[in-house]
């Protein structure tokens, strides 16, 4: 299928990962799961999604048309600089911040920059990915973390799936890559976004875990498209958020 999707996967360290993997299995769009790194995987999840049918590789094959990440940027950017070029990449991470937000969470007040965990697994395969943005054809779109720690990103708020009573988890639970893959496949597909989107250049403060990350805008045609609120929806953050 034209809009089929290839899904980089961290399965090990958050369940947020398998229930984007189930969401697109689901919804048929799923090609198959690259683990985003060798070996570090939840061996017990891997194993209860293969036997839903989902389809395991170890690297990104060649053809691949569209790639959504929810782990980090090693593999893609493996891809990337053999050459090969994708149609849409959505990420999962990044950061927009009060130099862009005009009513960011309260968490993120006055911050315009933070570290954002995805990204910063492979920093530099990251660095390397946002400097291949011409190898995208359509779009890289980043579901930020401004986004993403809001509180009606949970089930019943935002999503009427049934992933949280499932696997039993908080309804406080934010579903990052749920919200991640949902915008990805309504982007690819033309369909209604949950997400406004800026056009901007990211920014990388540090080398390791600990770099923190930014955003400007731009009208550079190469800039990346980063979540910055959550269209017609107030933005609320009741409770807490602990996860990725």
């Amino acid at each position: 299928m034209a809009d089929s999707v290839v899904y980089v996967a961290d399965i090990g360290s958050d369940i947020d990962d398998m229930i984007a993997v189930e969401f697109l299995h689901l919804s048929d769009a799923l090609d198959y799961v690259v683990l985003d790194r060798n070996n570090i995987a939840d061996k017990v999840r891997v194993s209860t999604l293969k036997k839903m049918g989902v389809k395991f590789k170890d690297e990104i094959q060649q053809g691949c048309r569209n790639v959504f990440v929810g782990g980090a940027l090693t593999k893609v950017a493996s891809y990337l600089n053999k050459g090969n070029q994708l149609g849409y990449l959505v990420i999962q991470g990044g950061f927009a911040g009060c130099n862009i937000v005009s009513n960011p969470l309260k968490k993120f007040k006055s911050k315009a920059e933070v570290r954002t965990f995805n990204l910063n697994i492979d920093v530099q395969s990251s660095l390397d990915v946002l400097d291949m943005t011409t190898q995208v054809k359509h779009a890289l779109l980043l579901v930020s973390k401004n986004v993403c720690h809001s509180s009606i990103n949970t089930e019943g708020a935002l999503h009427n799936d049934t992933f949280l009573k499932k696997y039993k988890l908080s309804p406080k639970k934010r579903l990052h890559d749920l919200l991640a893959v949902k915008e990805g496949l309504a982007y690819m597909r033309k369909e209604v976004l949950h997400c406004q989107y800026d056009n901007v250049k990211l920014v990388c403060n540090g080398v390791d875990e600990y770099a923190k990350w930014s955003s400007k805008r731009t009208n550079d045609a190469t800039g990346v498209l980063i979540s910055t609120s959550l269209k017609g929806i107030k933005v609320m953050d009741n409770g807490s958020d602990n996860s990725n």
